[in-house]
């Protein structure tokens, strides 16, 4: 157990393994650094918007293809 200030203005993003280890058609994992330069693209967006712009870029990573995993997303923007 850990305890973590968090001060107003913070956000943080909380997600399952099964965004990241995602797979497409060519083996390729989704993986965190593509994750990273998502999230670092939308600083600048409504923090709200985050987990549809998430999703939408992994379906088209995914070209067609299931998820292969659970997969959970919560976004917290403390005001």
């Amino acid at each position: 157990s850990k305890e973590q200030d968090f001060p107003p203005d913070s956000k943080i993003l909380l997600f399952t393994d099964g965004l990241i280890e995602s797979w497409n058609s060519e083996k390729e994992e989704f993986g965190e650094e593509r994750l990273e330069k998502l999230l670092l693209s939308s600083n600048r967006e409504k923090f709200r918007l985050y987990i549809d712009k998430i999703l939408d870029s992994q379906k088209t990573f995914l070209n067609g293809l299931s998820i292969q995993d659970d997969l959970t997303i919560i976004a917290i923007d403390r005001k």
